[in-house]
Formats: C-alpha cells, structure tokens, sequence
C-alpha cells in the first residue's frame, strides 16, 4: 500500500515522493504533540516500520493521512484543483437510554482500493445514565 501511495504522491504532487515526504515533515511539527499524548501510537508506528521493513520516516508520514491530505491541498506542489470527495459524519445522542455515538468515514484516493477494513468492536463499557448528569447550583 505504501508503493501505491508513493504512486499517487508522485502523480498528484508532481515531485518525486521521498522529496514529497521531506517537505511534508520538515514545513509541519506534528511529533511534539504525538509524544506527549499519544506516544504508545507513535512506537507502534515505529514498529510497524521496523516489521514492514519500511523506513519510520516514510510510515510515520502516511500515519498522517489527514493532515498530509491538508498539506498537499495548501502546498506549490499541488496541482489538483479543490473540490472533489468529502467526508461524512453522523451522530446520535441520548438514544433510549445509550450513549452518544458517532461515526465518521474518509472518502480517502483509490490507491487505498483493496486495504479496506471493517471492523465491529464490542464493548461491555458503563451504561451513561444522563439522569447522573447534574447542572450547576
């Protein structure tokens, strides 16, 4: 899937992919942030690059879909015009006693056709009871 990105970086960045990733990490500083609030994501992107033999360079950046989607579509070295695909979202709330949901899906480039994953978690968390809910005095 990385070749395929590297692909598309190369045919809708109009540079070469490796000079593309550079320029997406060197003009953005999104490591401080990741270190302090998510750093066990951080080394499990460290060991996804370590399994895959991929360097942690280029997997850190393609961690960072969104923002790398943002960065190309602001960048000189975007030549799409705006427009095109959004994303969708949904939310419910207060549903016969069940919590707030929400759901999101990314209308992400085709070279991701075929890596697709659904996946269904079920979790025995606390029931939120908006009854406990209490209003300021």
């Amino acid at each position: 899937m990385v070749a395929k990105w590297k692909e598309f970086l190369n045919a809708t960045r109009h540079v070469h992919p490796d000079q593309y990733i550079d320029k997406f990490l060197q003009e953005t500083n999104f490591l401080p942030a990741i270190k302090k609030w998510t750093p066990d994501l951080l080394e499990e992107t460290e060991g996804i690059g370590e399994g895959s033999g991929v360097d942690s360079k280029t997997i850190y950046a393609f961690q960072l879909m969104d923002e790398e989607w943002l960065f190309g579509r602001k960048t000189v070295l975007e030549g799409a015009k705006l427009g095109g695909p959004l994303c969708s979202a949904l939310g419910a709330y207060n549903q016969e006693g069940y919590p707030a949901i929400q759901a999101q899906n990314m209308d992400i480039p085709s070279y991701s056709d075929g890596f697709q994953a659904l996946l269904r978690i079920k979790h025995q968390g606390p029931r939120w009871n908006p009854s406990s809910l209490r209003t300021p005095d």
